[in-house]
């Protein structure tokens, strides 16, 4: 089995070479010459303040990034069963961020943050936290402890990561 570092694949990386041992002679250690970034979020969490299933929450996640994400970059959450009551266009990150807006798609139950005009750095930890003046309401039925069908993912040129659970994760009862 190969198994990704856990720290994801830097873009071009020469860490990565191919030996080949052959009847005809041996192949010594060659670098590929073209190696695609994977990225990984590390410490990921998603936390809520005074929750009730079914009502508007104030939400805190929270995410080390181990690849740079650059301006107008998208890192995104599936939230399946949140949903916002009122006018999407009121979405705001509450205090100092590195995000200049802030989207809900009510269809794919995902909410997406633009990265602002600076680059957020390989390692440094970002707390966004949505009041809840912006209306996204937990599921009717709760959320589980680390439940895994809520996701982080990026599209990011540094390294991509497709939808990837949020590591811990808040539980929320309900008698749903």
């Amino acid at each position: 089995n190969i198994c990704l570092p856990e720290y994801g694949i830097r873009a071009n990386s020469s860490n990565y070479t191919l030996t080949i041992i052959a009847k005809d002679g041996p192949v010594l250690a060659t670098a590929f010459p073209k190696v695609h970034p994977i990225g990984y979020f590390d410490n990921t969490s998603i936390d809520f303040d005074n929750p009730l299933s079914g009502f508007p929450v104030k939400v805190g996640i929270n995410f080390i990034a181990r690849m740079e994400l650059q301006p107008e970059e998208i890192v995104s959450f599936h939230l399946p069963g949140f949903r916002i009551i009122g006018p999407t266009s009121e979405l705001r990150i509450d205090g100092l961020h590195s995000f200049s807006n802030v989207t809900w798609d009510a269809a794919s139950e995902r909410l997406s943050l633009y990265v602002a005009n600076m680059t957020i750095e390989i390692g440094t930890p970002v707390r966004i936290a949505l009041s809840t003046t912006a209306g996204l309401m937990l599921p009717a039925w709760g959320v589980r402890a680390n439940e895994t069908s809520l996701t982080i993912a990026t599209r990011a040129r540094a390294g991509p990561v497709f939808d990837t659970a949020i590591s811990t994760v808040q539980p929320v009862g309900s008698f749903f």
